[in-house]
């Protein structure tokens, strides 16, 4: 698409996530601008300041104070230069005690394009003797700004301050079946699908990507402010209700398949297979609840090498295998078919990191007896 703006820009965000400045930063961008969720103590006499996450990284910043549309209304008139925009750029140069570098920001919801604006900013340079306008942009202010100047001013973390800006905390909890669908659904996509696609790539399965793609895309559809936050029609939020629904189809169905693919992947010729999956970065020993289904009331669970591991039976029934017509020369007859049994087993396992552990499920009597701790 052609140039990126090396600005993270949050000119109208209700409320900045403390990890912003190392999503930005992650993302090769050098600096940030942002209007919402500062006190005025918190300045200390410069807009210009550097923003830390929790995990150390910062960014360098600046703090559009009176918004990101001060300047779209500039006119040539002496009149608006002394009783709008001069009070306006005192007040920035107050907050702006180490740096001559002002910025006035000309953006705004709905407004038309000016035709004139580079002619109303000549007519500005003509008749102000205290100041230089430039028309530009945040890149090249950011540059500017910083070049030669290390702004001491560090401010960590969310930023949720309402001092000059509206936060909408009470959106938080409106609509709080959408939030909790949407929270279910992103919860399954990144620490369940992610994983577990990745780990299915190292076995030569293609990694579905395309579908993942998509999922996220639904997702953003979402999360207008005026649609998670809840602040629209009940017709909306039903749309919204669909786009998770179908988001979540689509993630359960892509584990479910996944799941079968890395187990044929791993032994096509067996179906008595248990796999034990862990998406987290680390190793981790727990203990497992496993559903197991057999025709024989004896069963355990051992390893690939046949050796029994730590497991205990909890729990176990009988279910029916149902009725069936049975033709004779006395005529049809209803009889019983074979069962089979649902047998939950407690298993001790140790998992490797974002890895998988395959176990068997082994039929019949057997001599060797093993509980779990």
């Amino acid at each position: 698409m052609g140039h990126v703006m090396n600005i993270g820009y949050l000119p109208d965000i209700f409320g900045q996530n403390a990890y912003l400045p190392s999503m930005f930063r992650q993302f090769g961008l050098d600096y940030s601008i942002l209007q919402c969720g500062l006190y005025n103590d918190q300045v200390k006499g410069n807009l210009n300041f550097r923003w830390e996450s929790p995990d150390g990284t910062d960014i360098k910043t600046n703090y559009i104070f009176f918004g990101y549309g001060p300047g779209k209304f500039l006119e040539p008139s002496n009149d608006y230069l002394e009783n709008h925009l001069d009070p306006i750029l005192n007040s920035l140069e107050e907050l702006n005690q180490s740096t001559d570098q002002l910025l006035l920001p000309s953006g705004g919801d709905q407004v038309l394009v000016r035709e004139k604006f580079p002619q109303t900013i000549n007519w500005l340079n003509e008749n102000d003797s205290k100041r230089s306008y430039i028309l530009s942009n945040y890149e090249k202010f950011m540059e500017d700004s910083w070049r030669g100047t290390e702004f001491s001013n560090l401010i960590e973390g969310e930023l949720l301050a309402s001092q000059k800006s509206r936060m909408h905390h009470t959106i938080r909890s409106q609509r709080m079946d959408l939030k909790l669908k949407n929270y279910t659904v992103e919860t399954k996509l990144i620490d369940q699908l992610e994983p577990l696609a990745t780990m299915a790539e190292t076995l030569g399965i293609r990694y579905p990507k395309a579908w993942i793609d998509q999922v996220w895309k639904q997702l953003f559809d979402v999360h207008a402010h005026d649609s998670i936050g809840g602040c629209n029609s009940d017709d909306t939020n039903e749309d919204i209700i669909h786009r998770l629904n179908k988001c979540e189809r689509i993630v359960d169905g892509l584990i479910n398949l996944i799941k079968k693919q890395i187990t044929r992947a791993i032994n096509a010729e067996k179906d008595n297979l248990i796999v034990l999956f862990n998406f987290l970065p680390k190793k981790k020993r727990r203990l497992v609840e496993v559903v197991t289904f057999s025709r024989e009331k004896e069963v355990t669970i051992k390893n690939l090498k046949n050796e029994s591991v730590s497991n205990s039976i909890i729990a176990q029934e009988y279910l029916s295998g149902g009725k069936q017509i049975v033709v004779t020369a006395e005529g049809e007859k209803e009889v019983e078919v074979k069962g089979y049994y649902r047998t939950t087993f407690i298993v001790d396992a140790e998992l490797p990191s974002l890895g998988y552990l395959t176990l068997q499920m082994v039929s019949g009597k057997t001599d060797e007896v093993s509980a779990s701790s």
